[in-house]
């Protein structure tokens, strides 16, 4: 219960079209606040830095600290935003934190809805903040340190007013029997706010020179990659340019078919979006008719041979003459080669590398699939068929893409974002995706790939000299999370007894005829669990295998896609809702199958055990004062820059506080966890070259020197 709630909101200048409270020439202009009680009091705005009001005084400082420790919970919308501002400028504050913008997006259940505080006051229907007031201005690039002073503090004041009843509506709907069931999710998801303001605070810190030696590497391999594609078309394709960015032109290289009809195409298949704009469900087309339609409604690609138009004689215009026998100053372009000087003849040969499809899901607007899961599924068919110019190509494809994300994405979001002083503070949002998975920007370090992968984590390093990079991970979250869940007695002895589920997941494939690695198995173990029942051949082999093995986690299925049609949402077993409007029943379970399948252990695993986890670290690190400091956080792991003070003792305590989220889930939700949670840490100088820690490492400076032996566990 809460005696004092404070509604605060700032304003800051924002230098470039960057408002981070971590660039230099940032500075705050004024924070507004007012009680909270059973209405919004009245509204106090404190001036700091405005063109016309002269710095701020010690007084300014001490009165807005002095309201701040009166409170024992502070409200604002974006609250990570304003707290991040208020402690780089030396406030403190200890109390709890309500974000009104996260209180919006729990409320929408999972649907995609704006959550501006204007949006959201319009939603609500409580006071509008004035954002007309200040829209010219911001048009005109002007900020708030140059706006008259007196609309700057109308339109702060208007913004407090609008939070604070925005508040108070939310807490009124939190505490219905709709959607009361949510209420230990609002607590955990502000708690994890504070956790993740220090993250951001603390920032990672960035060895330029690698970087940049990682980059170079990065194009280099590209260009090389690229080269090989562009020799392999030719090849395959004959003398025509293809546009690999295209995925038309991509799907012709790879299946060897054009579309004859794009309308009728996309009818037959049941492509495109409905007028309400949510995609449309592919028609189900049996196996057995798939490949007559498929050729009836395209023309099979043939190779081509350059050579000169005969029009123009290479030329690329048409000459003309005047009736007296001049020539004119401008001659047209020839028609025939559309100005090039050369036209294309079509060969006899079939062009591409004539894979057929086998499922109407690898039917698309463009033709067919070209994205990463299906050149992954068509690269083994070509190794296992020795096609190995059809291999090659498609593994370049993919690595090519990844390329692309770790250059522009991880190398130069990197490079652009870091400051002077070598550190980094990436964004982390909690209301991005639909499961309340955490998301980032600046770069998205959540679409970073695991360990080796991404070599640019090469550049992670610790702030601290002779410090260490230390991660740890929970093994298998999301399986062990739907065993749990579901109460799946299979999955609840493997787990016990440390089966290798990714071992079986490759016995299954390659008996199916697809041979797989243990290494490349896990992508596709853990597929059927999110609903993914798609693939090749072998793939759907395995996947109806995992869920007969798993046939208490296909009962919850069953249970979840039922719950959702009859109430329109599924509620977890945590209280977090996720709402379903428009479901309805099929002859294969539900429509939405995959995102009702999917949500409930994605959001239990990565959005409350994590987060649980997270605070009970940092709770750990306060308390003991500890000068190590939690950098990230990702999908289900967390990363810490250790003091070199700490070395031996950090990694343990990380573990323990990873091991104690069942202790936390029984004190706020009231549920026990009972199927074992797995951890595996890692240590080293870089977040790319780490070692494993085990239960029995206890000095861990001093790894290196027992050769502890790595013992293999079954983690994703």
């Amino acid at each position: 219960m809460h005696n004092n709630k404070l509604v605060i909101d700032i304003e800051n200048k924002v230098t470039d079209g960057n408002p981070s409270p971590y660039h230099v020439d940032n500075y705050l202009v004024c924070v507004g606040h007012a009680p909270v009680t059973d209405a919004v009091g009245d509204v106090t705005v404190t001036w700091f830095k405005h063109n016309e009001y002269k710095d701020a005084s010690p007084n300014d400082f001490v009165e807005l600290q002095q309201a701040m420790d009166k409170a024992d919970l502070l409200i604002g919308h974006n609250i990570k935003y304003d707290m991040s501002w208020l402690y780089e400028c030396g406030f403190t504050y200890n109390g709890d934190l309500y974000d009104t913008m996260t209180g919006e997006y729990l409320l929408a259940r999972g649907e995609k809805l704006a959550l501006s505080l204007a949006e959201s006051c319009i939603r609500r229907k409580v006071t509008l903040k004035k954002s007309e007031l200040i829209e010219e201005y911001f048009s005109n690039k002007i900020g708030f340190e140059a706006m008259p002073i007196g609309l700057v503090g109308e339109y702060n004041k208007y913004d407090i007013i609008s939070c604070g009843e925005l508040y108070l509506e939310q807490d009124r709907l939190f505490n219905t029997d709709e959607y009361k069931s949510m209420l230990p999710i609002v607590t955990l998801t502000n708690e994890m706010t504070k956790v993740l303001i220090n993250i951001e605070r603390n920032g990672l810190a960035i060895d330029t020179e690698a970087l940049e030696v990682v980059r170079r590497a990065y194009d280099n391999e590209r260009t090389l990659r690229a080269g090989q594609n562009k020799e392999i078309v030719k090849e395959v394709m004959g003398d025509k340019p293809f546009n690999l960015a295209s995925p038309e032109q991509l799907s012709e290289i790879v299946w060897s078919r054009k579309v004859t009809d794009k309308n009728e195409w996309a009818r037959v298949f049941g492509i495109g979006a409905r007028a309400s704009g949510t995609s449309k469900y592919k028609n189900r087309i049996p196996k057995s008719s798939l490949n007559d339609i498929v050729k009836a409604q395209t023309t099979i690609s043939k190779k081509t041979q350059v050579r000169q138009c005969v029009a123009c004689k290479g030329s690329g215009t048409i000459f003309r003459r005047k009736k007296d026998g001049t020539p004119y100053k401008k001659h047209p372009k020839c028609q025939s080669c559309n100005g090039t000087g050369y036209t294309y003849k079509q060969l006899p040969e079939v062009a591409g590398f004539k894979f057929s499809p086998t499922s109407v899901d690898q039917v698309t607007a463009n033709g067919f699939a070209t994205d990463k899961a299906t050149f992954g599924s068509l690269v083994e068919i070509a190794e296992q068929q020795g096609m190995d110019k059809a291999s090659l190509f498609l593994s370049n494809m993919q690595r090519i893409n990844a390329l692309d994300t770790y250059i522009n994405s991880f190398c130069k979001g990197i490079q652009q974002n870091v400051y002077d002083n070598g550190i980094l503070h990436p964004q982390i949002n909690q209301v991005r995706t639909s499961t309340g998975r955490l998301s980032s920007s600046k770069p998205n370090f959540q679409n970073l790939p695991r360990g080796s992968t991404a070599r640019v984590r090469k550049a992670i390093v610790s702030r601290f000299e002779g410090g260490k990079i230390l991660e740890g991970d929970f093994a298998q979250l999301e399986f062990r999370t739907a065993v749990w869940v579901a109460n799946d007695l299979v999955g609840r002895k493997e787990i016990e007894n440390g089966f290798d589920v990714h071992a079986y997941t490759s016995k299954v494939l390659t008996e199916a005829g697809q041979e797989t690695s243990r290494q490349d198995a896990k992508a596709r173990t853990f597929r059927p669990l999110y609903g993914g029942m798609s693939g090749s051949p072998a793939e759907v082999a395995y996947n109806e295998s995992f869920m007969a093995k798993y046939s208490d986690i296909g009962e919850w299925h069953k249970k979840l896609q039922e719950e959702a049609i009859t109430n329109k949402r599924i509620t977890t077993i945590t209280g977090r809702q996720f709402s379903f409007p428009k479901v309805s029943r099929t002859r294969y379970g539900s429509t939405y199958a995959t995102q009702i399948k999917n949500y409930p252990v994605q959001s239990i695993a990565t959005a409350e055990i994590v987060p649980l986890a997270c605070i009970l670290f940092k709770e750990v690190l306060d308390s003991k004062k500890y000068k190590s400091l939690i950098i990230n956080t990702v999908h289900d792991s967390i990363v810490v820059d250790v003091h070199p003070d700490e070395i031996d003792t950090i990694p343990f305590e990380l573990r323990k506080a990873m091991l104690r989220v069942p202790e936390r889930l029984l004190a706020q939700f009231d549920l026990t966890l009972d199927v074992p949670m797995g951890i595996d840490l890692k240590i080293g100088d870089d977040w790319l070259d780490m070692e494993e820690i085990h239960d029995e490492t206890r000095d861990v400076r001093k790894m290196e020197e027992r050769a502890v032996p790595i013992q293999q566990t079954a983690s994703l």
